[in-house]
């Protein structure tokens, strides 16, 4: 008796009002794809200018800075670098040692992928030679910047390399 009475409300209306009720407005569907496929073109467009640095931070110690006439150092170190896949992306990259005192900065240069049994891979660093005090045995902390890009070269051209 529910169902009757339903299907009788629903016949009662006209024809035009079903047309209506029954069709979504084409420009509806149109402005609304426009608007969605807009939005998702400034995403990437903001995507292209927001800066992705990727830094690992982790100890180090350095063993010895021999002094130099040269203009830069190769100074042997021994850093806790991180596990990752492509230790290749890690040569030729920033890298900054600082303790309380000191504060260089230099580039890496050689590592080796094997840890040693203290579990820190051996390396060599290039730093240039400004007035570099003779330091052994000295910890200090390093910050390793590896990747400096965009988000979108990151997630969208690097992923596929």
């Amino acid at each position: 008796m529910e169902n009757q009475d339903y299907k009788k409300e629903v016949e009662l209306r006209s024809e035009k009002v079903r047309n209506i009720v029954g069709k979504v407005p084409p420009n509806l569907v149109r402005y609304g794809m426009i608007t969605i496929i807009l939005v998702i073109f400034v995403f990437l467009i903001i995507m292209d200018y927001l800066p992705y640095k990727q830094e690992f931070i982790g100890k180090a110690i350095v063993y010895e800075i021999p002094i130099s006439t040269k203009d830069s150092v190769d100074v042997i170190v021994e850093l806790a670098l991180p596990d990752i896949d492509s230790y290749h992306l890690l040569i030729n990259k920033k890298i900054q040692l600082s303790n309380e005192e000191f504060n260089y900065v230099g580039s890496l240069i050689k590592y080796s992928v094997q840890k040693e049994t203290n579990g820190m891979n051996r390396s060599v660093l290039r730093i240039a030679n400004k007035q570099l005090p003779k330091i052994k045995q000295s910890q200090f902390k390093y910050k390793l910047t590896v990747i400096e890009t965009t988000m979108f070269k990151r997630f969208f051209i690097l992923k596929n390399n």
